[in-house]
């Protein structure tokens, strides 16, 4: 009489048994599961001191910047758009239609995913790629569905430095097209870096914060003699208020 063990009963059910594959994707929607870490580019610290002193950190809200978002909205009826410049450590909002915000974390930055591409990033459902489908912007407000994105180039002594991205984004998926938002995310992002080039160059920056200039001799002089002038006004000020008393 032949005897079978426990082990052995175990390993013939588990052998006919057909395998079991498990797919837990559904529930990243239903848990608050950390962002995937987006990449650094190759010439990151390069990159940074090239944001530092063409003051393109410092620069606020450019006027143009908010022109060139509403006809992006306008031709591709979108909800939300931005131009944005990518910091060490955060995704500085220069310019937003319909997206209330002024910095990301840069670990929670859709942006910064679209840095390191050399193309136009068009990501039609972010429910489907692994990047973005934990990402907070999608699985909490406003709830990012569909996300497009072009690197901003600048040029400077021969070089191209990416700074940042002009982002297109809605709470529906689409079916959007290298032809349709690709090229007006390229038209934008290419119009954004001519008018930072131009400004770096001028140093005209909005908002940049310029250290005064020295005081030449000429202005020295007439700072002292303005301020004797008001001081020989206050002394006669004094003197008919004394008589009066």
């Amino acid at each position: 009489m032949s005897t079978c063990s426990t082990v052995d009963i175990f390993i013939k059910a588990e052998a006919e048994e057909e395998p079991i594959n498990l797919d837990f994707s559904s529930l990243a929607f239903g848990m608050d599961l950390p962002p995937i870490r987006p990449p650094v580019p190759d010439d990151e610290e390069e990159r940074l001191n090239f944001l530092t002193e063409k003051g393109i950190l410092a620069c606020g809200p450019e006027a143009d910047f908010g022109i060139l978002l509403a006809s992006c909205r306008r031709d591709l009826n979108i909800e939300m758009a931005s131009i944005s410049i990518m910091d060490r450590n955060r995704e500085i909002v220069k310019a937003t239609i319909g997206f209330d915000v002024q910095e990301i974390c840069r670990n929670d930055s859709l942006c910064a995913h679209a840095l390191v591409q050399d193309d136009v990033l068009l990501i039609n459902d972010t429910h489907e790629d692994d990047r973005f489908k934990t990402n907070h912007l999608v699985t909490k407000h406003p709830g990012i569905r569909f996300y497009g994105a072009a690197p901003i180039s600048v040029s400077s002594g021969g070089r191209k430095f990416k700074v940042g991205c002009v982002s297109v984004m809605d709470t529906e998926p689409r079916a959007a097209s290298d032809e349709k938002e690709g090229r007006v995310l390229k038209d934008l992002a290419s119009a954004v870096a001519t008018k930072l080039e131009e400004s770096a160059s001028v140093g005209n920056l909005e908002g940049t914060v310029h250290p005064p200039a020295e005081d030449t001799e000429d202005d020295t002089f007439e700072k002292n003699a303005g301020i004797e002038r008001r001081i020989s006004t206050l002394k006669s000020c004094v003197a008919f208020t004394a008589r009066l008393v």
